[in-house]
């Protein structure tokens, strides 16, 4: 099945520098697109499957049709990817999500 069958909503290409927080750690990554229910990141921080993470994204007026918003991002890592020279791409599936008030 291809990634793009499995997919439930739209995604949007968000490409941003994140601070990644879980339990175990703090980390940056740069993200590469985002949906309703999850986004992918790049990094070169060894994680794991199964981690829960935290983040903020700036969604671009482009994606919100409006204003740019910020969203804090709550989910798991269900995906990990190997990528050249220590690099690692993640999939994060969303398991909470709460669009920030302005600054």
């Amino acid at each position: 099945m291809l990634d793009s069958d499995r997919r439930r909503t739209q995604r949007f290409p968000v490409q941003e520098i994140v601070s990644v927080s879980s339990a175990k750690d703090s980390f940056s990554a740069i993200s590469r697109d985002m949906s309703k229910g999850g986004a992918y990141l790049y990094t070169d921080h060894l994680i794991a499957e199964g981690w829960d993470v935290q983040f903020i994204l700036t969604v671009p007026s482009h994606v919100t049709h409006a204003q740019v918003i910020r969203v804090w991002c709550s989910g798991k890592v269900v995906r990990l990817e190997s990528m050249a020279e220590g690099k690692f791409g993640m999939g994060v599936e969303f398991d909470r999500y709460q669009i920030l008030p302005e600054s």
